[in-house]
Formats: structure tokens, sequence, C-alpha cells
């Protein structure tokens, strides 16, 4: 939890949809600020669960039903790799990289262009309305991580070489 995955952008978006429950796992130098942040926006529906190995987070991550990235840049965003991996599908703000090469926007997640907030809300609002929706989406999101599997991978490296 750090400066640049604006978390403080989902907790914001929390206010807006006080029907959904937000789990943010993670530490960084920015956690103890996002817990006050919370508390101070009075986001009850906001779980601040710390760092934890890796096998615990994946536990809740394939019990989510959308994954939100906030992040102003990434590179190739394994989170979301791992996200979509478990059917999960996902609404991200557009970065420089990573993000489009993962997300097919409206087949397997949303993307919105020029951090609109106002959209993010309007699109979690109604993926999370649409269970027939998010359930396509989860398909094509799981199908979509399947590209970026080892074997997959090593496939393209050796075409390339």
């Amino acid at each position: 939890i750090v400066e640049g995955k604006r978390i403080d952008e989902i907790v914001e978006i929390a206010t807006h949809c006080k029907d959904l429950e937000f789990e943010i796992i993670g530490d960084g130098d920015k956690f103890e600020s996002m817990c006050l942040l919370v508390q101070n926006k009075k986001a009850s529906n906001v779980k601040m669960l710390g760092a934890m190995k890796n096998e615990y987070a994946l536990e809740h991550l394939k019990e989510a039903s959308i994954f939100i990235m906030t992040s102003e840049t990434e590179g190739l965003p394994m989170v979301l790799l791992e996200a979509f991996s478990y059917g999960v599908p996902a609404i991200c703000y557009m970065t420089d990289s990573g993000v489009s090469d993962i997300v097919d926007n409206n087949l397997n997640g949303f993307i919105i262009d020029d951090r609109n907030q106002k959209v993010m809300i309007k699109k979690l609002k109604e993926i999370m309305k649409d269970d027939k929706l998010r359930k396509s989406f989860g398909k094509e999101a799981y199908l979509k991580a399947k590209e970026f599997s080892e074997k997959e991978v090593i496939k393209r490296w050796l075409e390339i070489l």
C-alpha cells in the first residue's frame, strides 16, 4: 500500500457503494494513513486486512466477486493476472502499460479512462447487480489468464528466439 496504488480512491469509491464490502490486502508506507482515512470517511464497508502470506491472500481473492485496481502506473500487474486466474473480473483505471495487456474492455472487465471515479462507481454497481454479466466476465478473465501461463509464455519465447 504505497502512494502509486491510490488506495485512497478505493476508500472513496467504497463510500459511494455502502452495500458492497471491500477488502484491501497489503502493507506499505501508506497503510496507517489509509486505516485513518477509512475511519475518517466512516467507510465501515472497507476492511484493511494488512499483510498476509500469499496463500491466505489468494483465498480472499478466490472469494472475491470483482477486483478493483486504481494504480496510477503498472508494469505487468501480477495481482490482476492472479485475480483472472480465479475467474475474478476487474475494473481498472487505464495506465500507460499493463492494464490493457490483460483487461479486454467490456469482455473480461472494464477499463476506465481518465481516472473518472463516477464512471468507476457506475461500472462497479452495474457489474455487481448483474450476475450474468459478472459470470461472463469471470469466464473470459479465466481464459485470458491462461494466455499468461508458464507454458504459453515459454512457447512465445521459443517463437521469438
